[in-house]
C-alpha cells in the first residue's frame, strides 16, 4: 500500500481508529496542525507522543486546539499536564477568542492527575475569571480543588462550590470521566 501523499492522506491515517502508536508518533511531526490536533486526539497515542506535541506557545488558535486534545487526552502524563497548565497561563480570563484554553483548563482542573501546583498557580492567577473558576467547580471532582474554591473572594464561585458538594455529578459530565 501506498504511504500518504498529501494533508487529507495524513488527516485520514491520523482518524483512522486502527492506527498503531508507531504511526502516530510519526504523524505528530506532521507540518500541518490538524493531523497534530487528530493525533493528540486517537485514544491509541501514547505519553510520549502527547508530550511530543505539546507546543512551544499557544497563542495561535491552531496551538490552542491542540493543547486542549492533550489536556483532555487519557494518556497525558502529569509532566505534560503541567506543561499544558504552563501554556494556558493568562488565558482564562474568559475574553474574546480564549474558549478554547477555557476548555483546556476546564480539564485540567477535572483530571486527578494534574499536578496540584499546577492548578493552584491558574488559580492564584488574577486574570482566571470568576466565570472559570465557578465552571471548575461545578464540574470538578477533586476535592483539594473544592477546599481551595470554598475560600474563593467570589460568593458566586463559593456557592458553586457548595452546590457541587450538595449534589451528584452531572451524568456523563467531566466527574464522570475520572472516576
Amino acid at each position: 500500500m501506498q504511504g500518504p501523499r498529501g494533508p487529507r492522506d495524513y488527516l485520514a491515517r491520523a482518524r483512522n481508529p486502527s492506527t498503531n502508536a508507531s504511526t502516530l508518533a510519526e504523524l505528530a511531526t506532521s507540518p500541518y496542525s490538524f493531523v497534530r490536533t487528530a493525533v493528540a486526539l486517537h485514544p491509541a497515542t501514547t505519553s510520549d507522543t502527547l508530550r511530543m506535541l505539546v507546543p512551544q506557545r499557544a497563542d495561535a488558535y491552531a496551538d490552542q486546539e491542540l493543547v486542549k486534545a492533550v489536556a483532555w487526552h487519557p494518556n497525558s502524563d502529569s509532566e505534560t499536564l503541567a506543561r499544558v497548565a504552563e501554556l494556558i497561563g493568562g488565558k482564562l480570563n474568559g475574553g474574546r477568542g480564549n474558549q478554547v484554553p477555557f476548555g483546556a483548563g476546564v480539564a485540567l482542573f477535572c483530571r486527578f492527575d494534574t499536578p496540584l501546583a499546577s492548578l493552584t498557580r491558574l488559580l492564584d492567577d488574577p486574570t482566571t475569571s470568576t466565570v472559570f473558576r465557578r465552571v471548575v467547580a461545578r464540574e470538578t471532582g477533586r476535592e483539594d480543588i473544592l477546599d481551595l474554591l470554598a475560600n474563593d473572594p467570589s460568593e458566586l464561585v463559593r456557592s458553586a462550590v457548595e452546590k457541587s458538594r450538595q449534589g451528584p455529578p452531572p451524568a456523563g459530565g467531566p466527574k464522570a470521566a475520572n472516576s
